[in-house]
């Protein structure tokens, strides 16, 4: 089969529970082949060289990703405003559309950050062209008048064969692949009909592609791009309107991956590139090398030094240049519960943002599935509503109060964490998972090797979601052995230490978030998002969700976070405030002691490092400190099972984000206390 990407790598546990990570470092056609009796793994290649790249762990996998990332170059950072809500479909056919939907989500008290175009603002399908459908005077006035809106266009590496400028420049400047048949550009087919292809593996290509970019740009301000069809795809197989085909085919293969035609809706495999190379030898790098020029062009030619690029075509490597999305798929519960698996491999894959088109693209949806979805989806690294000009519409009011309502509580949540999401991405510098499944934070527990129907964010959140097709929705969430958890939403105490490991059937109601726990030793911090429209307009002002311990001596809780992005990404044009971006780190520490009446807790704040610097001020107008006990106890003691929340509500006085240390006495609530038991419609099964 043709795949959007080549990612020839693993993860496995050892007998002694330490982690590796394998590369098989090559790039040509292949089969991996998994034979599940005899647990062995084989790739089976037609070229290139045999060569793997081990990467030793502990016990922990994150050890092992994170030797393998950095080895990959890293996690390219983007813009804070491309973590927010992105509305787009293929059948947004005009300006006026695009303003329409926008205003809607205003209209209905909906958050949107970027507004995306599909091939229909293109003339005739064009690259870097604009019918008048979309004016660009007035759609660039509109982007100036609406703070806190981005747009994204899509760009397809097919260059239109004809009278049009960038056709003209890429022969003059002899930049297209060429045909083994003709020696002359390769002739491929795709949405504005015969094309030739640009061969990003010559130098001068980022020249010419950055130029036209940039054409577009000053047509329209675009702040991302997305770049697809980048395969190779085309709709012809292999070469078109060639009767008699010379070169490297299929047909003269010993061996054939996949056992087709590898040149099925793609590019022939004797197709040259700049050095004599291949397509057989380098198709699966040509999104990656698109990107690279994508990237130079914001960098070079935009000064932008947190380019937001969403390719389809990905490899090893492509998460230091570019950002991705799972790509075409159906509007099911088949394909809502493959989008979690398929962003976990992506975390081993160095390309943690990312998501899958929520709702589906293919295929009509329906409200109870799109609810379902926008749930999920609204957890997603990347978050985008996309779908097809042949489907339904699936908009957040398409259908009714149910799915309406869904979309607002789901946003609601997604933005009103955003910032402390966001320093995920922030704090693993680079290397590291985000979207994670829950035996990345518990990799001693066996029975969470296989589980793909929970995930967590980082490692404070937990969430459970509904993938089956049901009115009334129950899922099975599993607390680990040793752990401890709270609800989201009313903090109480859902697992505890000295429990046992435990799955429990819960309820996923619409209209509301899914089922979120926050893990025992977090920090979480969110905010109001009352009247908030994008994420431009998320203010300083935090409540601060935290868990502290207490033994009978005093216990460090030590986590970095980030607590201030809106100013970072607003300061993005020049290096220097990317340097400020990595730095403005605060080390929160919680110290908690019991004396038998009260807990008394100092809350200490100091810069992550000399580092550090202060960008903007930040306040804590709340904090609500979870599994507060006034009697000293060890962890797993079942006589001391009994906590409470306490919250301080500190907007009279709001506490400065200083280096400095705050101090708390926390006794239980004189009125009806709030004390841990479980849930009464939870069903414990071991």
């Amino acid at each position: 089969n043709q795949l959007y990407g080549t990612h020839p790598v693993y993860l496995m546990r050892e007998a002694s529970k330490n982690w590796h990570v394998v590369l098989f470092r090559n790039i040509n056609p292949m089969d991996f082949i998994f034979d599940e009796e005899n647990r062995s793994l084989t790739f089976k290649t037609i070229g290139g060289i045999i060569e793997f790249k081990y990467f030793f762990g502990d016990k922990n996998p994150e050890s092992a990703i994170k030797q393998y990332h950095r080895y990959l170059n890293g996690v390219a950072l983007t813009p804070f405003w491309a973590h927010g809500w992105h509305q787009s479909r293929w059948g947004y056919r005009n300006l006026s559309q695009l303003q329409t939907v926008v205003q809607k989500y205003h209209e209905n008290n909906l958050p949107i950050d970027t507004i995306w175009s599909d091939i229909d603002y293109m003339s005739n399908y064009q690259d870097f062209t604009v019918s008048s459908d979309f004016d660009p005077e007035n759609f660039t006035n509109w982007l100036q008048s609406s703070p806190g809106l981005h747009w994204v266009p899509i760009l397809d590496p097919g260059i239109a064969i004809g009278d049009n400028p960038a056709y003209k420049a890429g022969i003059e400047k002899n930049l297209f692949i060429k045909s083994p048949n003709t020696g002359k550009p390769l002739k491929a087919k795709v949405w504005p009909g015969y094309t030739h292809f640009p061969d990003f593996a010559n130098p001068a290509a980022s020249d010419y592609w950055g130029y036209f970019c940039n054409s577009l740009h000053d047509m329209i301000p675009f702040s991302g791009l997305w770049i697809d069809m980048n395969e190779l795809a085309n709709f012809c197989d292999g070469e078109c309107d060639v009767n008699v085909t010379s070169g490297l085919t299929s047909d003269a293969l010993p061996y054939v991956p996949s056992g087709g035609n590898l040149e099925h809706k793609s590019t022939p495999l004797g197709a040259i590139h700049y050095g004599g190379f291949l397509e057989k030898d380098v198709h699966n790098s040509n999104g990656f090398m698109e990107a690279v020029a994508t990237r130079k062009f914001f960098t070079n030619q935009l000064k932008k030094p947190l380019p937001f690029i969403l390719s389809r075509s990905t490899m090893f490597g492509s998460g230091s240049v570019a950002q991705h999305w799972t790509g075409d798929i159906f509007s099911d519960y088949d394909h809502l519960r493959y989008s979690i698996s398929e962003i976990f491999n992506h975390q081993l894959f160095g390309l943690p943002m990312v998501g899958a088109d929520i709702c589906g693209f293919m295929g009509d949806t329906t409200e109870e599935l799109c609810s379902y979805w926008t749930q999920l989806g609204s957890l997603y690294p990347f978050a985008r509503n996309h779908n097809n000009y042949s489907s339904i519409d699936q908009e957040p009011w398409s259908f009714g109060e149910t799915l309406l309502e869904t979309n607002k509580a789901a946003l609601g949540v997604r933005y009103s964490i955003l910032k402390w999401y966001y320093s995920i991405f922030v704090r693993n510098g680079g290397a590291g998972t985000v979207f994670r499944p829950t035996f990345f934070n518990f990799p001693d527990d066996d029975n969470l090797l296989d589980l793909q129907t929970q995930f967590m964010v980082g490692s404070e959140l937990l969430a459970v979601p509904c993938l089956t097709n049901a009115t009334n929705c129950t899922a099975n969430v599993y607390f680990p052995n040793a752990s401890k958890f709270y609800d989201f939403n009313n903090y109480s105490t859902v697992h505890d230490y000295a429990d046992a490991n435990t799955t429990v059937n819960i309820s996923v109601p619409l209209k509301q978030m899914l089922p979120l726990y926050i893990q025992s030793n977090s920090t979480i911090y969110k905010q109001d998002v009352t009247g908030v429209n994008s994420s431009l307009f998320l203010n300083n002002n935090f409540t601060l969700l935290s868990h502290s311990i207490n033994f009978l001596t005093a216990w460090d809780l030590e986590d970095h976070r980030v607590w201030e992005f809106k100013t970072t990404q607003m300061k993005t044009e020049s290096p220097k405030n990317v340097q400020e971006l990595q730095t403005a780190l605060v080390k929160i520490t919680a110290v908690g002691m019991t004396n038998g009446t009260a807990m008394n807790v100092e809350l200490n704040f100091a810069k992550y490092d000399n580092q550090t610097v202060d960008i903007e001020p930040n306040q804590i107008t709340k904090i609500v400190f979870l599994g507060v006990k006034t009697d000293a106890c060890a962890i797993g003691n079942a006589t001391c099972n009994a906590d409470f929340f306490v919250e301080k509500d500190l907007s009279d006085s709001p506490l400065n984000v200083t280096e400095t240390t705050y101090k708390y006495v926390l006794t239980k609530p004189t009125t009806t206390p709030v004390v841990v038991e479980k849930k009464k419609n939870f069903y414990l099964n071991k």
